[in-house]
């Protein structure tokens, strides 16, 4: 385990984050509350555009790259690569279609009266989105994991400088922070196939066999679709909600208020998940060799350590949020009471990841697909029924992906006992749900009574997760002496 990188790493997720946060509370203080919902909601259909058009082509692409790498084979590089992109384009032209006749039928007032201009934004968003990450993943299957942290950290930048330089510094508003956004996605799309290039240099040095490798539909759809709904599964349930509260006709402010509830989740999930990231490219190497012993201890390392993050940052936003955005975004209090119907799955994420890390390393990829499936249908079933009986709310549209959420992942952690030949239940699942709904309960209690209750529920968890800090004093040690 390489400290060094696992803390740059977590440095530049940290400075990824900022930059996130910084642009999202710069876009509420800036924009009016029904400008920031249509916001929200072009920007929830640039992100269908480049899941729907991607649909797991850069998962499988990702986990195809880092076989072939380690067999320095670079024939894949002519074979597999132009079949990649081939399907990314009839898929990416079909997710355009859906995403205009939504517009067409359901777009507010406000994006309806512009509607091929902000189709325009969505579809060259997408665009770019879709090819700095197709070049970062093949970074990342190089082993070069930096680069896709720093990624990260540039387009958040990039984002900030936009918002700052035009939709304050200009005051061009709404419409700064539209083009904001779509001059990061184009700009780290130059850097991303920049440093792909160098890269592709040393590979053709270091790399001689050249094998051609076909494309495997059942491979791509067992693995990469499974993977990438599974790993994505945030980011669908907060768009899929934004975009079913619009098209029931709740208002754009509304709108907003859960977007920026799902943007926090999507903040808060980008740090738990940085151990998943790092030592995944590791798992299949030691799988092979069959040592079982070190794939377990890293593995449990891996959700010591995310549990430890979600658990901080849980705790401290239940401690400051209330205060924070009462002094600062009075405008949008609901959207951090909202926030607060995602603890459970902020608090359960970190053993799905060592789930979804096992499974992928093993490719028992069927599970995925179950958990998947699971959830949305779970959830959708959940929004209709709450919308035909008239008792849809935002607050319980988010805590029914949670629990919807939770219970598919209780399924498959049953069903994957046996062909995984690992053990998921761990008597702290049932602390770590009491403790979130204990939190998600106590949100607007007193302040004295939430500083009891978080204070409470970080002694037990670092009392569960101890031996994560044992590790890191033994490391230390060793590295002194």
């Amino acid at each position: 385990m390489h400290f060094k990188k696992v803390s740059h790493a977590f440095v530049l997720r940290a400075l990824g984050n900022g930059f996130a946060v910084i642009n999202t509370f710069l876009l509420v203080r800036l924009l009016a509350t029904d400008e920031y919902g249509m916001f929200r909601l072009l920007n929830s259909l640039v992100i269908v555009v480049f899941e729907f058009s991607n649909l797991g082509l850069l998962q499988t692409l990702t986990r195809v790259a880092i076989d072939q790498f380690d067999r320095k084979n670079r024939g894949f590089l002519k074979s597999y690569l132009p079949i990649i992109r081939y399907i990314w384009l009839y898929q990416f032209l079909l997710t355009v279609l859906f995403v205009f006749l939504y517009m067409f039928f359901r777009a507010p007032e406000g994006i309806h009266e512009n509607i091929f201009i902000f189709l325009a934004y969505i579809v060259v968003c997408g665009i770019g989105y879709f090819w700095s990450h197709y070049w970062i993943h093949l970074l990342y299957a190089t082993r070069r994991i930096l680069h896709w942290f720093s990624f990260l950290a540039l387009l958040n930048g990039l984002k900030f400088l936009g918002i700052v330089t035009l939709t304050w510094g200009f005051s061009m508003g709404f419409e700064g922070a539209l083009f904001a956004h779509l001059t990061a996605f184009l700009l780290g799309s130059l850097y991303s196939y920049y440093f792909w290039k160098k890269s592709l240099k040393r590979l053709k040095v270091t790399t001689h066999k050249e094998t051609a490798v076909p494309f495997s539909v059942r491979f791509h759809m067992l693995y990469g679709v499974a993977h990438f709904i599974n790993v994505e599964i945030h980011h669908f349930t907060g768009e899929f909600i934004v975009l079913f509260l619009n098209f029931v006709r709740y208002k754009p402010d509304i709108v907003g208020f859960t977007g920026l509830a799902a943007s926090l989740l999507y903040m808060f999930l980008n740090f738990v998940v940085v151990l998943a990231n790092y030592f995944f490219p590791n798992l299949p190497q030691l799988n092979s060799k069959e040592n079982i012993g070190s794939l377990k201890k890293v593995l449990k390392l891996q959700v010591q350590g995310s549990t430890l993050v979600s658990w901080v940052m849980l705790t401290g936003f239940f401690l400051a949020a209330p205060w924070f955005f009462q002094a600062f975004l009075s405008d949008y209090l609901e959207a951090a009471r909202l926030f607060s119907a995602f603890f459970i799955v902020v608090a359960l994420k970190p053993f799905e990841y060592e789930f979804v890390n096992l499974t992928l390393t093993k490719k028992k990829n069927w599970l995925l697909v179950v958990k998947s499936a699971g959830h949305f249908v779970l959830m959708a079933i959940g929004l209709v029924i709450f919308q035909a009986a008239g008792v849809l709310t935002p607050l319980r549209a988010l805590f029914l992906a949670g629990i919807s959420d939770l219970v598919s992942l209780g399924i498959v952690f049953i069903l994957g006992k046996a062909p995984l030949s690992y053990n998921f239940w761990r008597k702290e699942y049932i602390f770590h749900l009491f403790a979130a709904l204990v939190l998600f309960y106590s949100y607007e209690q007193p302040v004295p009574v939430r500083i009891i209750v978080a204070s409470a529920v970080m002694v037990v968890q670092i009392f569960i997760n101890r031996g994560f800090f044992f590790y890191i004093i033994s490391r230390y040690s060793e590295r002194q002496k």
